[in-house]
């Protein structure tokens, strides 16, 4: 078996734990340097692995062949997973070794390399708009965590979506080490705030959430070119891309993160089963 391994924070045992709900398998899969969930479906047999959210990184030196084939050697009928743009092996692997591989949404980040970052003229206004009105501070997510769960509730309210991520899993990384979270004031309010998950030379803006008020007064562009400052030291800030599995490149979130990016790439949805490779 060769095993690689990897302190990429969305690739530990933590991590993939934090999102598991009751009857949920944390499995792990040295092949990749990673952990998969694998849950069962009632009343039957049937057993899915699934990557972690928002996505599945996976080393980029994974025998992505071997991990796949012991997956479903242990009795898993399928693998499904959206992959990390910022850390994954190439291309060219992961289509080898699944069924199915296709770009599903576009990932838009920072790529320091490609030099300097210029952010839209009217994302540096609204910023600077909220700069003035608020003020923006590192907090201790695990002293918030009351106020984090108001503005999630809001958030998820206002989108019309079932509650994603549950109470317990924000309580479960609250403490990590590699966890960054901004709170926007207006006063003594806190009308906005964020999760950012640093990589090593990748961070990864992970959840943001705002109130009413906040959006009003563009907290999150605040938040956004804040965090360009604040991780300076990051070659790679990813922001992620369209919410949902439906890629709107004219999404107001889209054009949001496209203002503060200057790289994309897509993220692919990935999908085996034990039946083998089937035609694309």
């Amino acid at each position: 078996m060769n095993s690689v391994e990897t302190r990429h924070p969305f690739c530990s045992r933590g991590y993939a734990s934090a999102l598991a709900s009751d009857g949920v398998e944390v499995r792990a899969v040295p092949e990749w340097g990673t952990h998969v969930l694998v849950r069962s479906t009632p009343g039957t047999d049937m057993r899915h692995a699934t990557g972690v959210l928002p996505v599945a990184s996976i080393s980029p030196k994974a025998d992505v062949e071997a991990g796949c084939r012991a997956i479903l050697d242990s009795g898993v009928q399928t693998i499904s997973l959206v992959t990390d743009p910022l850390f994954r092996p190439d291309v060219e692997v992961l289509a080898r070794a699944f069924d199915l591989f296709r770009p599903l949404r576009t990932f838009y980040y920072v790529d320091r390399e490609l030099g300097r970052v210029r952010i839209r003229k009217r994302h540096r206004n609204r910023a600077n708009g909220a700069r003035r009105l608020c003020e923006i501070a590192r907090v201790d997510l695990a002293e918030h965590l009351a106020d984090w769960g108001e503005l999630y509730d809001q958030h998820v309210e206002g989108r019309g979506i079932a509650r994603p991520l549950s109470s317990s899993f924000f309580e479960r990384v609250a403490s990590s080490p590699e966890i960054t979270t901004f709170a926007v004031y207006e006063g003594e309010a806190i009308v906005a705030m964020s999760i950012w998950v640093e990589a090593g030379e990748c961070v990864y803006m992970h959840e943001s959430v705002a109130s009413d008020r906040g959006r009003e007064v563009f907290a999150a562009h605040l938040e956004y070119s804040h965090a360009l400052e604040h991780f300076k030291g990051a070659r790679y800030l990813g922001f992620g891309g369209s919410a949902g599995m439906i890629d709107d490149p004219s999404g107001g979130l889209v054009e949001f993160k496209r203002g503060f990016s200057n790289a994309s790439a897509p993220a692919h949805v990935c999908h085996r089963g034990r039946r083998g490779k089937s035609s694309r």
